[in-house]
């Protein structure tokens, strides 16, 4: 059994012939609070699926739980909680209908959670699922996720359609529903800011192939900005290999996509430079700039 929630390796997955996942390789360790991030159809979703066993891969491994999803996908279902973007929630039901229709499916079913969670979401259970707003369905499909208190939390754009209060109390009980960070939770979002606030950990996929994945203090130190002072204006200062710069007189902006130990110590004994200060980049940036580097240049963190 994997001591991994979350362990992936080599997976490929195409729709008629078309890649969408092309070698796929990440674990998410237990208690994470892991965003995937990437252009459209870079694959996001499809690999929450794979996860929960809704979609076979044709080529590769993945551990969910600690079982082979292909084998024992009802059984991972059960102890998983899944939003799908699609929020595919019965119009013909009431609230209440719902949840006791799918509550079989879960053997840890709390009626009481169940309960909390549901007056938390200001829903009535009477309430026709047909006559509900795209944030209220999401707020029923969050619910059902998490009655049963699972072990691992896959959320496909669950915050979409939220206006920015509700968005706001949702981000607040989710935080709060894991204080303990016993369950790991994988979540797909457009929203940097909810990445910001939410994720410890990020995995950037581009094309199909992870482009990024470890936390997510480490992608924005890999691809910091840092502002150089030079000895003197005319001191002839060349940035490094594929580092993007500007300059004014005798300060450098530098623009890295793979800061780290090395590159440090190079700044601090250069005879021209005199100090320098890493300054972090606003996440949305940092992720472009990844997903647009060249991929020789990205830095790895696969399996961190």
């Amino acid at each position: 059994m994997s001591a991994n929630p979350i362990e992936v390796s080599d997976l490929r997955f195409a729709f008629e012939r078309k890649p969408v996942l092309d070698g796929v390789s990440l674990r998410v360790p237990q208690g994470s609070l892991c965003a995937i991030v990437g252009r459209n159809g870079c694959g996001k979703s499809t690999l929450l699926k794979l996860i929960a066993g809704i979609l076979a891969p044709p080529r590769g491994v993945i551990s969910t739980l600690g079982l082979d999803p292909r084998r024992h996908g009802p059984r991972i279902r059960a102890r998983l909680g899944y939003v799908a973007d699609s929020l595919d929630v019965p119009d013909w039901m009431r609230v209440k209908d719902y949840f006791r229709f799918i509550a079989p499916f879960h053997p840890s079913w709390d009626a009481a959670e169940e309960a909390r969670l549901r007056a938390q979401a200001d829903l009535d259970p009477q309430a026709r699922i047909a006559t509900l707003s795209r944030g209220v369905k999401a707020r029923v499909a969050l619910v059902a996720a998490l009655a049963h208190r699972p072990e691992l939390l896959l959320l496909d754009e669950p915050f979409a359609g939220f206006d920015a209060s509700v968005r706001a109390d949702v981000l607040d009980a989710l935080l709060a529903h894991d204080a303990t960070r016993s369950r790991t939770i994988v979540f797909v979002s457009h929203s940097t800011a909810d990445v910001e606030r939410l994720a410890d950990r990020v995995v950037v996929l581009d094309h199909g192939k992870v482009a990024f994945h470890g936390e997510t203090d480490e992608l924005r130190r890999r691809f910091a900005r840092v502002i150089v002072r030079l000895c003197h204006v005319d001191a002839r200062f060349e940035p490094p290999r594929g580092v993007l710069s500007e300059r004014a007189g005798d300060t450098v902006a530098l623009r890295y996509r793979d800061f780290d130990e090395r590159a440090e110590a190079w700044l601090a004994h250069h005879e021209l430079v005199t100090s320098f200060e890493v300054r972090g980049r606003a996440l949305d940036e940092v992720v472009r700039a990844c997903i647009e580097a060249p991929k020789s240049e990205v830095p790895s963190c696969v399996g961190s």
